[in-house]
């Protein structure tokens, strides 16, 4: 269990997208939910990664349009707590991904 605890704080701290950068994005200006979007992007990076078929992470943050997918994930799984439409989700995350592998 603490081997994968690790692994997830060692991912939180070597994050693509910054706390702050995040939150500019969103437009939230308290710190209420800061441990939730910390949370939240780690899970859009590997959702995202997963979608795009990217196991590297360097390789993944390379993506012209890696960036703006997770912080998209993000803002839908912020926006809609209580009703995420993961199909919806994935379809458009699948589209960035297309457009990351034709600038391989």
């Amino acid at each position: 269990m603490w081997k994968h605890m690790s692994l997830f704080l060692d991912w939180r701290c070597n994050s693509m997208i910054s706390l702050d950068e995040m939150k500019n994005y969103l437009r939230i200006d308290f710190d209420d939910d800061d441990t939730l979007l910390e949370n939240l992007i780690v899970s859009s990076e590997r959702l995202c990664m997963d979608i795009a078929r990217i196991k590297s992470k360097a390789v993944f943050e390379k993506k012209e349009t890696a960036k703006i997918a997770v912080m998209y994930a993000v803002a839908v799984f912020t926006g809609n707590r209580q009703n995420a439409k993961n199909q919806k989700l994935t379809e458009i995350l699948a589209d960035l991904s297309v457009q990351c592998s034709r600038y391989d």
